[in-house]
């Protein structure tokens, strides 16, 4: 559910038609005002509803999936220096999006500006066997993105096109388990 507040939270209202139903990430970004961000599981109805774009604080809508293969989004980021630049985790399925003993199967997908979504996975693990990422990044560190899957910590430090595996102890025991957060902080 979406809901939101015009009062600081005295009265809530529900969303307003055209917004997301599923939605699984909701993000702001502080270079963009009253610009709000969904990734939602809405793109299994209507593909092009899993992204949710609204550039007036939620009263209207906008939504995009051109480029893009699989429609169910759950995890999402966006360049602390760029708004623009947008990270999304995808599945075929909630289904293929969360469960590890299943055909677990996910991908990221990056946008930027005008452009199509593109598949961003260069230096990641295979999509097979992967739930679908949670995304974050560090208001200290522009053009740097991190996934956290069932298979470890990855980080890209040129707005998603290029990641890493961190060298982070990784145990057997989490291949079957789906995380879910991730916070980078500065030292």
């Amino acid at each position: 559910a979406l809901v939101f507040s015009p009062d600081g939270g005295n009265q809530w209202h529900d969303r307003t038609p055209d917004s997301p139903l599923d939605t699984h990430t909701l993000l702001m970004h502080p270079l963009a005002p009253n610009r709000l961000y969904s990734a939602a599981g809405d793109g299994l109805r209507a593909p092009e509803r899993g992204y949710n774009e609204s550039y007036d604080a939620g009263e209207t809508w906008h939504h995009s999936a051109e480029g893009r293969d699989h429609h169910y989004l759950w995890g999402m980021a966006i360049d602390p220096a760029d708004p623009e630049t947008v990270l999304v985790s995808a599945s075929p399925n909630a289904y293929r999006a969360h469960h590890t003993r299943a055909e677990a199967y996910s991908t990221i997908y990056r946008k930027t500006a005008d452009s199509v979504w593109q598949e961003a996975r260069q230096g990641l693990p295979a999509p097979h066997g992967v739930v679908a990422p949670v995304l974050a990044t560090n208001a200290q560190e522009p053009h740097t993105f991190y996934a956290l899957t069932n298979k470890g910590l990855h980080r890209s430090q040129d707005a998603g096109q290029v990641w890493a595996s961190l060298p982070v102890p990784w145990q057997d025991a989490y291949l079957n388990q789906h995380q879910q957060a991730l916070l980078v902080v500065s030292a």
